[in-house]
């Protein structure tokens, strides 16, 4: 293999190792540490925040105020996340009031304790992209076959190094040397 091959190779599996380290820690962070990401799924908040859009929020929030953005969950599907602007708290019975900026009407009062997050920023358009892998075809086209691809190029590499052909005819055959 000549130098050039073997440090196109050394810094492509470089580049890979770096991606695959911070998509882990990333997830990791985002799972036990302080923050979330959300993708919005209405327009209830537009012009704000749009459907496609991906939230980034904190679970270690202060007091809260009006017109800052929070999170919690529907009171009639608890695995549903709500994300709307707060517009009215009232500290002494300690509830919050919140509204959607694209709904006419108030949601009804909740208390704080029930809010699981401040939304900190929104990133336009990338939730389109994570909804997308969350489905069967996303998980086929992202997943799925490239680790089909993975293996089997993993399969020819053994089938040559330990079949009739020797581990040099197969370096030849990929181009290695």
């Amino acid at each position: 293999m000549t130098r050039y091959r073997r440090l196109k190779h050394f810094s492509t599996l470089l580049a890979i190792t770096v991606c695959l380290l911070c998509g882990a820690g990333t997830i990791l962070l985002m799972h036990y540490g302080p923050y979330r990401l959300l993708t919005v799924q209405t327009d209830s908040m537009q012009p704000a925040l749009r459907h496609g859009d991906i939230v980034l929020q904190t679970r270690n929030f202060g007091p809260l105020a009006p017109g800052d953005v929070v999170t919690y969950p529907s009171p009639i599907n608890r695995t549903v996340s709500i994300t709307h602007r707060v517009v009215a708290v009232d500290p002494v019975r300690g509830l919050v009031q919140t509204k959607g900026d694209h709904v006419m009407t108030a949601d009804a009062a909740l208390p704080v304790n029930g809010i699981t997050g401040k939304v900190l920023y929104g990133f336009p358009n990338i939730g389109h992209a994570v909804d997308f892998a969350r489905k069967p075809l996303g998980l086929l086209v992202l997943l799925y076959i490239p680790a089909l691809m993975i293996v089997n190029e993993e399969l020819t590499r053994l089938k040559y190094y330990y079949g009739r052909r020797s581990a040099r005819r197969y370096a030849a055959y990929r181009g290695y040397r």
